[in-house]
């Protein structure tokens, strides 16, 4: 083998795998909260109850332990008294936060079933079965919904 045709063999090579490492390569999307929430209010997951918005001077009221300070951006709303229905997006300032976050909602969830066991039992299933999940690290989810899947896909179209 000549010296040239090394030479292209070894540049051809190079190429493949830069090509490659480009490809697997995908920034991470950082949608806006609000769009989120646009998104999750226009399907039809909610339609039976009227959600009422949580503003940030009543976050640590529903949201025990939240510390509004590590919060870049929230989106929160529950359904009026007697349902369960809740739907939380919080995106947070520093990803070491998001896993105390989930540990927050969950105790919330977990609250919120056992105040409605007694007296509204499909309530109560409601909320314990509804999921708290992070998304890149810096986004946290509580919903809780009659079609939760639905919720779901809402939110992870925009990532």
């Amino acid at each position: 083998m000549t010296e040239n045709n090394m030479k292209k063999i070894i540049c051809t090579a190079m190429c493949i795998v830069s090509a490659l490492t480009f490809c697997a390569c995908t920034e991470a999307k950082n949608p806006e909260i609000s769009d989120i929430a646009a998104s999750v209010n226009a399907t039809s997951a909610y339609a039976m109850v009227d959600l009422i918005e949580i503003t940030e001077d009543k976050m640590d009221i529903y949201f025990t332990g939240l510390d509004m300070s590590k919060v870049e951006s929230f989106y929160a709303a529950k359904a009026q008294d007697g349902y369960t229905d809740h739907f939380v997006a919080i995106k947070v300032s520093d990803g070491e936060y998001a896993s105390e976050v989930v540990t927050i909602l969950e105790d919330y969830k977990a609250n919120l079933a056992e105040t409605y066991a007694d007296y509204a039992p499909i309530e109560a299933e409601r909320a314990e079965t509804g999921t708290v999940i992070t998304i890149n690290d810096d986004y946290v989810f509580m919903i809780i919904s009659e079609d939760t899947a639905t919720v779901t896909s809402a939110v992870e179209t925009h990532f």
